[in-house]
């Protein structure tokens, strides 16, 4: 167990964050490391085939021993950099640092660096450009087309961790972490085979929810002496997760196809911009199918800086229960549905009060 004793200052200091290069580097890791657990099997079978053509000689050597260099895991500063902003951060590591982190980890265990990783040890600052560029080729064709979901994840991660400190305090916040992360209202404790003892020295610690953390909470120290604690974003197996089969279409009669298949698209929230690249439909068309849905109470919404993002409400989390039932065996009778979480008269109100909105001109 890792106990992390929190001071005043550090609680005043402890933010949650994410990155975008985190979720390249680790999702690269689980890929070429170790079997991928179960809820990932659905995005690993796909990545395995993108990257198959790939030349990521310099980032598999970086990662093969399973553990990723400080530098290529810098402090996410703030929620909402892209990818490629990321990127030029990489890129402008000094190249010192980097020698030094690889030497010391190889040195740690009696080994000489590999011959792909000699580039760093020789202080380059090509070796860099090289790995940002082979991660660059990796995002592009393994993460790209998911990040809009993946993004939309970790932002309803920030949210509800800030939503838990805003209404209960940091107590609330801390409690709420993950199952492996226990807060006895002085210190944070870690479950795991390590043990230690940190103290964080009134810098606090940045925690960052990611999809490819499973099964262990990391916590770790970056060059600057911050505490960083990954942990597994809530809700990941929905980021790959097919909508559930319906093969009488039931839902589409009821709502309509699109709007059915916006529905479905919501157990992860998301952005009309996000729902229309999704379902490949106009972003007018996305507006629309939403306005029509938060009426109904199926939906609702939060903004997140500049964006708008939707989830699915209790009420349309009921709605397709309706349809997730397994079916019954032969010679049973037949029942595809089973009862919602709400009592039905409050679903069949909603749905005999919303006013439907006009079509866009």
């Amino acid at each position: 167990m890792i106990r992390l004793r929190l001071s005043s200052d550090d609680l005043r200091n402890t933010r949650i964050s994410f990155s975008p290069l985190w979720e390249a580097v680790l999702s690269y890791r689980m890929l070429a490391g170790r079997v991928p657990h179960p809820i990932h099997s659905p995005w690993a079978e796909d990545a395995r085939g993108a990257a198959s053509s790939l030349d990521l000689r310099t980032l598999a050597a970086l990662l093969a021993t399973g553990m990723a260099f400080d530098f290529m895991l810098p402090v996410p500063d703030r929620p909402g950099r892209d990818f490629a902003e990321e990127l030029e951060r990489l890129r402008e590591t000094a190249p010192d640092d980097v020698a030094s982190e690889v030497e010391a980890a190889y040195s740690s265990v009696d080994r000489r660096p590999p011959v792909e990783l000699q580039p760093f040890v020789d202080h380059s600052p090509r070796a860099l450009g090289r790995l940002a560029d082979e991660l660059q080729e990796y995002w592009a064709a393994v993460l790209a087309h998911r990040w809009p979901a993946v993004r939309a994840l970790l932002e309803a991660e920030v949210l509800h961790g800030a939503h838990r400190q805003v209404t209960g305090g940091v107590d609330a916040f801390l409690d709420d972490l993950h199952p492996a992360v226990r807060w006895d209202g002085t210190a944070l404790e870690v479950s795991g085979p390590d043990h230690a003892l940190v103290d964080p020295r009134g810098r606090g610690v940045v925690f960052v929810p990611t999809v490819f953390a499973w099964p262990d909470v990391a916590v770790g120290l970056s060059r600057e002496g911050t505490v960083l604690v990954a942990y597994q974003a809530r809700g990941t197996a929905a980021v790959w997760d097919a909508p559930p089969p319906d093969p009488e279409h039931a839902l589409e009669i009821l709502l309509g196809r699109e709007r059915a298949a916006v529905l479905q698209s919501l157990r992860v929230p998301r952005s009309t911009t996000d729902l229309a690249t999704l379902l490949r439909i106009a972003a007018s068309s996305a507006s629309y199918h939403l306005a029509v849905l938060r009426h109904a109470g199926l939906v609702e919404s939060h903004r997140e800086g500049r964006r708008v993002l939707y989830r699915i409400s209790p009420v349309g989390e009921s709605l397709l229960r309706l349809w997730d039932a397994p079916p019954q065996p032969a010679g049973g009778r037949r029942r595809r549905w089973r009862e919602p979480l709400r009592p039905r008269p409050e679903l069949s109100k909603s749905f005999e009060s919303f006013p439907l909105p006009r079509p866009p001109a």
